[in-house]
Order: structure tokens, then sequence, then C-alpha cells
């Protein structure tokens, strides 16, 4: 049963397919697209995603979690310390409120300060979400075909404990 209100975070992390199922094992995330945002291109398509980034937007339950651990589990899921190779896996954060971005200036700032390395996540307002082809959605979880692979998924996406601290 989905919850009365809730509220979107949009995030890029590299490849779509990972994060969709990362954060889609969060309890409070109550669902989960994904699709291409922060580029210029109308109606883009996995083949022509041009300057848009593959991005995730999921919608979670405020009342079992706090946007700042969605952030930190964000930063702590993906190597933010690199420099993408390609615009398309760019690390960011898309804000839908003031709250949102003074957050994720915020932690990006603490990670900065605790690592002693360039934060590479970059910051935008959110625009635009372009949805991703069906294929997309979902992906890891339909291609998980083996026992080892849902193994590997499982402890991949084993994040549930993280919202319990």
């Amino acid at each position: 049963m989905s919850p009365a209100e809730t509220e979107t975070a949009t995030f890029a992390m590299g490849c779509f397919w990972s994060s969709e199922a990362l954060f889609g094992s969060v309890e409070a995330v109550v669902r989960t697209h994904v699709g291409y945002a922060g580029g210029t291109t109308v109606n883009p398509t996995y083949w022509t995603i041009a300057d848009h980034i593959e991005t995730i937007q999921l919608d979670y339950d405020p009342a079992k979690t706090h946007y700042r651990k969605l952030l930190q589990l964000f930063f702590s899921s993906h190597n933010t310390t690199r420099a993408p190779w390609k615009r398309r896996y760019t690390s960011a954060i898309f804000y839908h409120s003031l709250e949102q971005e003074q957050l994720a200036r915020e932690e990006k700032f603490s990670l900065q300060e605790k690592s002693g390395e360039m934060v590479y996540t970059a910051i935008y307002p959110f625009k635009v979400f372009n949805l991703a082809e069906d294929r997309h959605q979902k992906y890891k979880q339909k291609h998980v075909s083996s026992r080892r692979g849902i193994n590997a998924l499982q402890h991949h996406c084993s994040c549930r404990n993280f919202f319990d601290t």
C-alpha cells in the first residue's frame, strides 16, 4: 500500500540499472524509474541520449526516511572522486526544493572535507525527467537468472539496515 504522501529524489550515479536496484531495495522507497535528465535534447533515448545523464527518480515515504539518508546512501554507493569518463555516467543530484539543494551541498562538502579529495558530483536544479524505454525499467531484477546472480544482487542492494541507524 502506498503512503498518502511521497517526496521525489532524482540521482545519477553511473549506469542507472544498478542505482535503481540499490534504491529499489530501500523499504521507504515507494517506486523507482530510470530515465534521462540534465540535458537539452528533446525526447532522448538510450541511443540518442546526447547531453543527458542516466538518472534514477524515486518516490519515497518521508515518514519512513529523510532525504539526508538517501543522500548518504547515494554518496556511499559509488565513486564520487573520479571524474566521469562520459557525460551520460556523471554523478549528479537533481534537487526538487531549496531544502534538497542545501542538504546535497552540505553532504558533498562534508564528504570532500572527510576524504580530502575533489568530489565530482554535480548538483543541478531539477527540470525534466525523461522516462527511459521499458526494457531499462527494473533491468537488474528482470535479468538476474541464476542463484549466484540473485545473491550478488541481494548483496549489492542490501541497504535496508542502512536506514536503521
